[in-house]
């Protein structure tokens, strides 16, 4: 399975994350707690039935289309039972909208 990236939130890294290594360490959220309850909240929601994904623009804030992130991660926005998964875990405090605004 390739990578995926949940469209338009930022949620807590895991340690293994490149975001949590070196000088890139101040600008994620690298609480493994935090993070281990956001995956673990998402693999609640997508067991709640079946997951639809479709591509979107990694980055609204660059002119033009990209369909993956920097790290090549495809960018999508997925729903379970009409539940877009990315908002859902703002909702519940897993995760904030990116960009921040």
């Amino acid at each position: 399975m390739k990578a995926m990236r949940l469209a338009r939130i930022d949620a807590p890294e895991l340690s293994g994350s490149p975001r949590c290594r070196g000088a890139a360490r101040v600008y994620a959220d690298c609480d493994e707690g935090r993070a281990i309850a956001a995956r673990d909240n998402l693999r609640r929601l997508v067991s709640l039935g079946p997951v639809r994904c479709g591509v979107v623009d990694a980055d609204p804030r660059i002119p033009g289309f990209q369909s993956t992130d920097r790290y090549g991660r495809s960018v999508v926005r997925c729903t379970v039972n009409g539940i877009d998964l990315g908002e859902e875990q703002v909702r519940q405090g897993f995760a904030v909208r990116w960009p921040r605004r």
